[in-house]
């Protein structure tokens, strides 16, 4: 690890023990005042820090032999503190507030009633956070929205119209989404009847002698035209060749740059994908070059583009695809992460005008981090391509 990996897991550190240090002294006022409650209570929460960033560590070089059980229990109680320390904050803030309008003239509230409110308060928070974590855990455990989204392409052969394109995206297979998960993934894709299945990115989070057999189960996608496949950047920080040969070795064609026909020779349109741009720092051979990928094309013929990331896709439709399917962002997974992603990416989820062209952003089938979905449920989308006028 270089020195700015080392400053990462620093600052990581510091914000991790903050979180922590947060819920302590919120939650500890539920307590009964006594100092070896509270004592315990820290211990508590100490260990408890230490192994969300030991399970941040770990977890996805060991794959599954990180024991599953703990991974949930892990990422359930980081899922928490998150919650809980978005709850402390707001009142905190909420305090400030009430001391600023609060007359001067007022009595200063009773401290037996202050610290009952206080008591009311933590524990509000607490319930609140948990209530959150839970209904997002079930949120992901429950099966994925199937859209049926009309895509319309310029030049669609007319014999294409009504071709049924499934996409999966960000499964990251790991302890908490393994063989089992994907398997239900792949039924599920199968029972949507798809012509083509287009899988763009993120599928896994450690190295194939950690998950090949919760990857085994994509082996089964049944689909008249195969399934194509482009890299997310979790694929670059789980030893992408070993994978892309495993990918391969599954049934799947890997586009790097390339452009391939879909049909016969009497009806057929292109498709084209590229890498994630991660590829320019952990694979420059391979880096995402939307000209190389789309050199020689005939611009006659209708074309849907395949990448990982918001960007990429728009970039390509702007290049002349007539729409791009993409991933990445999750839909924001935990509100209000919602914000934060949809300020770094130019779309957050859905279908996006962009000039001539369409975007469609995929929420994914899987989550990353903690198996919690919280106004962004998951989903596996089916386009009907359709003739554009």
């Amino acid at each position: 690890m270089g020195s700015k990996g080392w400053l990462f897991a620093l600052v990581a550190l510091a914000v991790l023990a903050g979180m922590h240090w947060v819920v302590w002294r919120g939650l500890s006022r539920v307590l009964p005042d006594r100092r070896a409650w509270r004592f315990a209570f820290a211990v508590a929460i100490a260990l408890l820090a230490l192994l969300v960033a030991v399970n941040f560590a770990v977890a996805r070089r060991l794959g599954e032999a990180w024991p599953r059980e703990l991974a949930l229990g892990t990422w359930l109680w980081f899922a928490f503190v998150f919650y809980a320390v978005l709850g402390f904050g707001a009142l905190a803030l909420a305090r400030g507030i009430g001391g600023r309008v609060r007359p001067k003239s007022a009595q200063p509230p009773d401290p037996g009633r202050r610290a009952l409110l206080a008591r009311a308060a933590a524990a509000s928070v607490g319930i609140g956070s948990a209530a959150i974590v839970a209904g997002g855990y079930r949120r992901t455990l429950t099966e994925p929205a199937t859209p049926e989204i009309e895509l319309p392409l310029a030049n669609l052969p007319r014999e294409l119209e009504g071709l049924r394109i499934v996409q999966i995206t960000d499964l990251h297979l790991a302890p908490l989404f393994g063989e089992q998960e994907c398997e239900l993934t792949v039924e599920r894709v199968n029972r949507l009847r798809p012509d083509l299945v287009v899988v763009t990115g993120d599928i896994v989070d450690a190295p194939v002698a950690r998950l090949r057999h919760a990857a085994a189960p994509l082996a089964k996608l049944r689909a008249r035209h195969g399934a194509l496949f482009v890299t997310g950047n979790h694929e670059y920080y789980s030893g992408v060749e070993e994978w892309l040969v495993e990918l391969r070795r599954l049934g799947m064609r890997v586009l790097e740059n390339e452009r391939v026909s879909i049909g016969d020779a009497g009806a057929s349109f292109d498709i084209v994908g590229i890498p994630d741009e991660s590829a320019g720092h952990r694979a420059p051979g391979v880096a995402a070059d939307v000209q190389r990928a789309l050199a020689g094309r005939d611009p006659q013929r209708a074309l849907l583009a395949l990448a990982h990331r918001p960007a990429q896709a728009r970039e390509l439709v702007r290049a002349g695809a007539g729409a791009a399917v993409c991933g990445h962002t999750h839909g924001g997974q935990m509100w209000p992460f919602h914000g934060l992603v949809a300020l770094a990416h130019p779309f957050l989820a859905g279908l996006h005008r962009e000039g001539d062209g369409l975007v469609y952003v995929s929420r994914g089938a899987g989550f990353w981090g903690p198996p919690v979905r919280v106004l962004a449920p998951p989903e596996l989308p089916c386009f009907v391509l359709t003739r554009r006028a």
